[in-house]
């Protein structure tokens, strides 16, 4: 009877021993997978920078200028804003520019320089040739700039910023309410359905990183990768989506890409 009992108690140990070690190296394997890195160098450097208390203010300018331009019918419309690398072939550092988009031109508005050994960034004077100011930057990003930084190519920068959808055979379909609308976008064309009409448009779509911007006339339309739920039915969609189409007008809604 002891010995059942020892064996009884043996066997407990054992099972409980088992359990553990596959919950831990369960756990283990889900660290891991959330650790991977999946954003591009110039995003995780833009973060940093607009982090930055007066470039944060910025951000916040250029998304309301954004926003309320679809009120600006002349070429001072602006269209975008992004960074892009300069120069990636200087011994130790890469230069880096603020860039704003519009309808007729595209502007550098600001100059930073990124250490390649270490990641730290610094705002640049290109008449001084010196750098003004520090950025702040966190644990996360100089990790993961480490890993992922340090030696980078211009052919892969360029592939890194800016894709022209144009090359590639995608659908895009967005849909909102309050009030119902909903658009189309195939081969650059736009059909937009409101209650009241239906539009069409020939639009300009370009990919930066996990967010389309897409710019016509008359509407402006931001793409961004995060998960949107359909209050309706509640369907899980890819993309959230804004759409500017007339004036003081903005809408917000799901959407999904479709690629070919």
């Amino acid at each position: 009877m002891k010995k059942q009992f020892i064996l009884a108690l043996l066997f407990i140990f054992i099972v409980w021993w088992l359990f553990s070690w596959c919950s831990k190296n369960t756990n283990l394997n889900k660290t891991k997978i959330n650790l991977e890195p999946k954003e591009s160098c110039v995003e995780e450097i833009s973060k940093q920078i607009f982090l930055e208390a007066s470039f944060k203010n910025l951000k916040s300018i250029y998304d309301k200028e954004l926003q309320d331009s679809i009120l600006n019918e002349d070429n001072d419309k602006l269209i975008w804003y992004y960074f892009s690398f300069e120069n990636t072939n200087k011994l130790n550092h890469y230069e880096l520019a603020l860039v704003e988009n519009y309808k007729d031109r595209v502007t550098s508005v600001q100059h930073f320089q990124v250490n390649k050994k270490n990641g730290e960034i610094c705002v640049y004077d290109i008449v001084d040739n010196t750098c003004e100011q520090k950025i702040k930057t966190d644990k996360k990003y100089l990790k993961f700039f480490n890993k992922n930084c340090k030696n980078l190519k211009s052919e892969n920068l360029q592939k890194d910023q800016i894709k022209n959808t144009n090359e590639d055979s995608i659908e895009i379909h967005a849909f909102g309410e309050e009030p119902f609308w909903s658009f189309i976008i195939k081969n650059d064309i736009l059909t937009l359905s409101t209650p009241t009409e239906e539009q069409t448009h020939q639009v300009i779509v370009e990919k930066r990183w996990d967010t389309y911007n897409i710019a016509a006339e008359v509407l402006i339309i931001f793409l961004t990768r995060e998960e949107c739920i359909d209050g309706g039915i509640g369907e899980s969609h890819e993309y959230s989506v804004s759409l500017s189409y007339e004036p003081e007008k903005v809408v917000y809604g799901c959407a999904d890409v479709i690629s070919f």
